[in-house]
């Protein structure tokens, strides 16, 4: 397939999961990335690449060239924002500060970059 069409990546089923909605790790299936690197090379993208938890820095010598990660971003920024406003007592009204959209779009983008940061540092990491 990948000769004929000459497709630029593939994406198989390498057991994670695209927008898991479970929290528990997913068993990702690394013999079968690798074999199909050996087969057409390192062509594959990653779905699901948030349900491997903290697993992800040995994924690049399996073959695997692109992840998605926008689960675990999505998640980060959601709870970000969610303990911002759980920090005002209940039954008071939300400080103009924190309902505006710059304080939320800030709330976010720190938590997103503080999480891809983890995430590039689990990629810098070499399997043993």
């Amino acid at each position: 397939f990948v000769r004929a069409t000459g497709v630029d990546l593939i994406v198989p089923n390498l057991g994670t999961e695209h927008r898991t909605t479970t929290t528990k790790p997913l068993d990702y299936r690394r013999e079968i990335a690798r074999e199909i690197a050996k087969r057409v090379g390192p062509i594959q993208a990653l779905h699901g690449t948030s349900s491997l938890g903290g697993r992800l820095g040995a994924v690049g010598t399996d073959g695997i060239c692109k992840i998605n990660y926008y689960t675990a971003m999505a998640r980060t920024a959601s709870a970000a924002v969610r303990n911002a406003w759980e920090a005002t007592p209940s039954g008071e009204t939300l400080p103009i500060a924190k309902a505006c959209g710059s304080f939320l779009h800030r709330t976010r983008r720190d938590a997103i970059a503080a999480n891809v940061a983890s995430l590039l540092r689990l990629l810098e990491t070499r399997p043993k």
